[in-house]
């Protein structure tokens, strides 16, 4: 056997050699995972199978790689000592190269098999792409010519590749500049004080339907963290943009549980030691002292812990949960960001040129990745309360919510924030003609949609539903505008909800805005601290607006039998609930044209 190419090498260049060796050793453990993710899971029976002989050869192949950078790593600059660990050097050399052979064996994909064993043959696209797989913009320009079925199908078989791609968060679709810019709203260009964001979304809409559906698809597929919330972008691509970035998401937080289980894989007593001893350094002074480290620790741990899992269980559901009436029984994702409290949007029902009734809801207060298992059954049972089956729901939760009714809920900064991409979504769903847009506001979602109606969201119907004001600066209908950023005529029907006792009458009745507005002596400082707490009038009072009662559960719920008037604490969520008049009469209004009360208000 010839003396590998760096044992003749000039001893001098060693130490170059030996830092990209040690950068190697680095990177293998991330490579072993990816490798023996290839094989799928243990066997149920218990026998290492193929995946445990594979880790079995990675983990001896890093061994290998390890032993041979100790090995360089005392390399001498003379040439009598370098003889003395040449042979070391060859016996990791080749037991190196048995190791990759041995691995390649067990791999299934055949092109990688043959490119660990001669890395400098030509190698076949889906060896490159493996290989390329830490580099996402190289992955890109490697898959860029490639039909974005075949990519899509190579991202399905190996999911390393997608977290690779939904990592990336720097490089933007080769679009032009106009119709690219933030997902979501954003103020208009500098040099074009008429343009809004929702005219990026027509904008969108108009550049991707004049590309072929394959580049589209292709895009979705290498750019999931962008066209997943690109408004304008075709619905189907970006539900499969999503459930990329679900998959990701999940491999993401089973990582931190096991890191997690780990941590705290320690008993009482360890635990109990541990803490003494990062008490007892916490007292010594200087930088040296340790910071924390108390149970606190543990207990933080633990809640976040338990978040994750909870996030788990709402991405497994959206994942795997069945929707009868969407297409091919999956959950249809249009918007999925993790980061911080989390946006969300979740598109209910067969949408096609069958549908006549489009509804948006917006959650209120204290809505978060979490708990939008509750917006997300209100408009599973909106759907299925159509009996005809031409309405589909959107459960929108695309800007930051009120976390505490306390602090948060009086701030209209949400609503204004969340105003434009409330708008720009309505416009991205493209609506097919002959189908109306009804609006649901629940709770602080309520301020939302008046937000929103102030920038010309797209809507035949707005429904206040136990909202605490008609959205930031509204005094009465007529400040609403009479047409949209595009120059359509808005017509839009309003009408309110709210179940008698609601804790958001006293909300209504503060109103610190509406009572400024009445002391005209106040310096203008205090008018804009002031503002900062306008969520709008109440909508119970605002001329133009139609009541509708909350009305009783009209049959049998654990708590609340038959008859039961719809009231109190529990009526806020209650008129969403499918047992309630409440929710008929929304259903009521959503399915048909209503001018008036649907019956007398109690």
């Amino acid at each position: 056997m010839a003396d590998p190419a760096w044992l003749r090498a000039d001893p001098g260049l060693v130490g170059e050699a030996l830092g990209k060796l040690q950068r190697a050793v680095r990177d293998w453990d991330s490579l072993c995972q990816d490798l023996a993710a290839l094989l799928g899971p243990t066997p149920a029976d218990g026998s290492p199978g193929p995946a445990g002989a594979i880790r079995e050869a990675l983990v001896l192949v890093r061994d290998a790689l390890a032993e041979t950078a100790d090995v360089l790593h005392p390399f001498p600059a003379d040439s009598a000592a370098g003889q003395r660990t040449r042979s070391a050097c060859l016996a990791a050399d080749a037991d190196l190269a048995g190791r990759l052979a041995e691995a390649a064996d067990l791999l299934p994909c055949h092109g990688l098999r043959a490119w660990l064993r001669d890395p400098s043959a030509n190698a076949d696209l889906e060896t490159r792409a493996l290989v390329a797989r830490n580099d996402p913009d190289g992955l890109r320009e490697l898959l860029g010519s490639v039909p974005g079925a075949a990519v899509a199908d190579l991202i399905a078989r190996y999911p390393g590749l997608g977290d690779s791609l939904c990592r990336s968060t720097a490089s933007l679709p080769p679009a032009p500049p106009e119709v690219l810019g933030p997902a979501a709203g954003s103020p208009p260009p500098p040099n074009d004080p008429g343009r809004t964001s929702v005219h990026r979304v027509v904008a969108v809409r108009a550049y991707l339907d004049g590309l072929d559906p394959d580049v589209v698809l292709r895009w979705g597929v290498l750019w999931p963290r962008y066209v997943g919330a690109w408004d304008g972008a075709p619905l189907e691509v970006r539900y499969a943009a999503n459930r990329q970035l679900l998959r990701h998401a999940l491999s993401v937080l089973s990582d931190a549980d096991r890191r997690h289980e780990r941590v705290g894989a320690t008993g009482p007593f360890e635990r109990l030691l541990v803490d003494a001893a990062r008490r007892v350094r916490s007292w010594r002074p200087g930088p040296g002292r340790a910071a924390g480290g108390s149970s606190a620790d543990w207990t933080e741990r633990r809640t976040v812990r338990e978040d994750d899992r909870t996030r788990v269980r709402l991405i497994q559901a959206l994942l795997h949960g069945q929707d009868d009436a969407g297409r091919a029984g999956r959950r249809q994702i249009l918007l999925f960001d993790p980061t911080g409290r989390g946006r969300l949007a979740e598109l209910r029902g067969r949408y096609d040129d069958r549908t006549r009734h489009v509804v948006i809801l917006v959650p209120g207060t204290g809505t978060a990745m979490r708990g939008f298992h509750m917006p997300a059954q209100f408009a599973a049972d909106l759907v299925a309360a159509d009996p005809e089956g031409g309405a589909v729901a959107l459960a929108w939760m695309g800007c930051a919510l009120p976390s505490a009714a306390g602090a948060q809920a009086p701030l209209a900064r949400f609503a204004r924030a969340g105003a434009e991409p409330l708008r720009d979504v309505v416009e991205a769903l493209a609506v097919p003609s002959g189908a109306d847009i009804t609006v649901i506001g629940h709770s602080y979602g309520g301020v939302l949609v008046g937000a929103a109606e102030r920038v010309g969201l797209r809507a035949d119907k707005v429904i206040h539903l136990a909202s605490p004001g008609s959205g930031p600066g509204v005094r009465s209908v007529a400040d609403y505008p009479d047409t949209d950023p595009l120059g359509r005529h808005r017509r839009v029907r309003r009408w309110s909800l709210t179940a008698p006792g609601d804790p958001i009458i006293w909300a209504r009745r503060l109103d610190p805005a509406g009572w400024f507005q009445r002391l005209r002596r106040v310096r203008s400082r205090t008018s804009r601290a002031w503002a900062a707490l306008d969520l709008g009038a109440d909508p119970t009072t605002l001329a133009g607006i139609v009541l509708l009662p909350a009305g009783r559960w009209e049959r049998d719920v654990p708590g609340y039998p038959e008859g039961t008037p719809v009231t109190g604490i529990p009526g806020h969520t209650g008129v969403t609930h499918p047992a309630t008049t409440a929710f008929r009469n929304l259903v009521e209004v959503i399915r048909e044209d209503r001018s008036g009360p649907l019956e007398p208000v109690d």
